[in-house]
């Protein structure tokens, strides 16, 4: 599938998320990122990945992808390209009830705000705003911010500052 959207002029994000550790191996996992613009990994992903390609920091993955968005939980999210490095805060929830599926909500965050043209730098944190309403209640679909409240936490935390 990755193969036809490329021949299409499409952009590829590769999430390969928790499957990494057991689902791709070394040489599926390299002919992916291959095919893909964007790499999304997490501390644990990032630490299988260098594993997986025989590389010791982040910015190697650049041989392979343009972009590399990395989430860190408390410690904010960033992007890498060749040229830039664009880090963000955690945007703080009100309370943490349930960290489940932060991160699929991180990246629809990131996503709609790419999707609207916003920067990289905005987009993270309307990823970060959009997670932090879904860790405050039980579940992962109980807390799904609109755009405005999202949007709203995300000014309050540092965004549309550039």
């Amino acid at each position: 599938m990755a193969e036809e959207a490329r021949g299409r002029g499409k952009q590829i994000c590769f999430d390969p998320g928790q499957e990494l550790h057991y689902k791709w191996d070394s040489d599926t996992f390299t002919r992916m990122m291959e095919l893909s613009d964007v790499l999304f990994l997490n501390h644990a992903e990032l630490r299988r990945a260098l594993k997986y390609t025989r590389m010791t920091k982040p910015r190697d993955l650049l041989e392979y992808v343009d972009t590399l968005v990395l989430t860190k939980g408390k410690r904010g999210s960033s992007i890498r390209t060749r040229d830039d490095r664009i880090d963000v805060p955690m945007v703080p929830a009100e309370v943490v009830e349930d960290t489940t599926g932060a991160g699929d909500a991180f990246r629809g965050g990131y996503y709609a705000g790419l999707h609207r043209g916003m920067s990289a730098r905005d987009s993270l944190f309307l990823g970060a705003a959009v997670a932090s309403f879904v860790v405050e209640r039980q579940g992962p679909q109980t807390n799904i911010p609109t755009f405005d409240q999202a949007w709203e936490r995300a000014l309050a935390s540092g965004a549309g500052g550039e």
